[in-house]
């Protein structure tokens, strides 16, 4: 079972960037977490990650953008404390553990909207469904099989959002 995209996409992410504040909110920022999502968790289906089991604690994996705890903690000292609005530092710093990234749609968007921010290329148009797995595959995903998941993106957005 997977998260309804429409929900997901009007209800979590569209109102989430809204309050991080205008630099992060972008129907470009939009459609590339619904791909992230789409790709990394097959749209929620999945919230924790191992490698053999849930629990093996290797490559655990959080949420439905599936980050990784050194990707949060990077991401959360590099732009938390820095980049965002007066309400959003204060509803992450609450209580940071990178467990909220399973059970906390906005706390896991905010997370993930950051990592892309931190990147200084501009993300590519909303509607190029090509660059924006592109753009993915290199800021999200990384490693050495780049094709590979630029094409996985691009099913599981087609599969998912369209």
């Amino acid at each position: 079972m997977s998260i309804n995209t429409k929900n997901l996409d009007e209800l979590v992410i569209r109102k989430t960037l809204k309050e991080m504040g205008s630099k992060f909110n972008s129907e470009s920022a939009v459609q590339l977490l619904l791909m992230t999502c789409a790709t990394e968790s097959k749209m929620g289906s999945y919230l924790k990650q191992g490698l053999h089991k849930i629990d093996d604690a290797r490559a655990l994996a959080r949420g439905i953008y599936q980050m990784e705890p050194t990707t949060y903690a990077d991401v959360y000292d590099r732009f938390i404390w820095k980049n965002v609005s007066p309400y959003i530092k204060n509803y992450v710093c609450v209580n940071p553990d990178v467990d909220n990234l399973i059970y906390d749609l906005k706390y896991a968007t905010v997370l993930a909207r950051a990592k892309y921010w931190l990147v200084t290329r501009e993300l590519p148009s909303a509607t190029d469904v090509e660059s924006l797995a592109t753009y993915y595959a290199i800021h999200w995903y990384g490693g050495n099989k780049f094709a590979d998941r630029k094409n996985k993106a691009i099913v599981a957005y087609n599969n998912y959002c369209r």
